[in-house]
């Protein structure tokens, strides 16, 4: 029974982040209307013949869905890890990146989102998350952590030429790190095999 009520938990927590993400891409496409909707200037006049529009701005949009603190949805986040419930800990952590993506706690989120998806047997969903990661936060304080995770999602869809790639740049570029010691670690059984 617990079991069933945690997987309908979770069913309702992917359901609420995917009627958020399409809440969020409706307020940004109602915003891109009204911007093009506004008249540029006089090079924009409307060719004679021509009907003007009636495009009217998009009305303002709505406060966020979320209006926990990074440090709140953070938390909330590491506890429904904590019990298990990955989908609703996922969501959650992506509550955060979506609603707070310049504050310090995006990359550590970030990367737990990663996380979540390898541990879901979802490598190419993690590829996704943590180069998305790299690409937001290319020097951040968990940069070597999430090179070592992509190493693992390459190896993990039978990618060994990414994983190796991944891995060396780790140890160049981290060299001093617990993850450039696994990743040397890795390289050796990979060579080994």
């Amino acid at each position: 029974m617990t079991a069933e009520f945690a997987e309908l938990q979770n069913a309702l927590a992917r359901l609420v982040a995917s009627s958020q993400r399409q809440e969020d891409q409706l307020r940004s496409l109602e915003r891109r209307v009204g911007e093009l909707a506004v008249p540029a200037g006089p090079e924009a006049a409307i060719p004679r013949g021509f009907a003007p529009s009636q495009v009217s701005p998009a009305p303002p949009s709505a406060p966020s869905s979320s209006a926990q603190s990074a440090q709140d949805l953070y938390d909330g986040g590491m506890a429904k890890m904590r019990e298990g419930q990955l989908d609703a800990a996922h969501i959650i952590f992506q509550d955060l990146i979506a609603n707070h993506p310049t504050h310090p706690l995006r990359e550590s989120a970030q990367l737990m989102a990663g996380d979540i998806l390898y541990r879901q047997n979802n490598p190419r969903g993690a590829l996704v998350e943590l180069e998305g990661l790299l690409e937001a936060v290319p020097k951040g304080r968990r940069t070597a952590e999430t090179l070592l995770k992509i190493g693992l999602s390459y190896r993990k869809i039978g990618n060994e030429g990414g994983a190796r790639r991944t891995w060396e740049r780790l140890m160049r570029e981290y060299p001093n790190t617990a993850q450039a010691r696994e990743a040397r670690t890795l390289l050796r059984r990979a060579r080994a095999r």
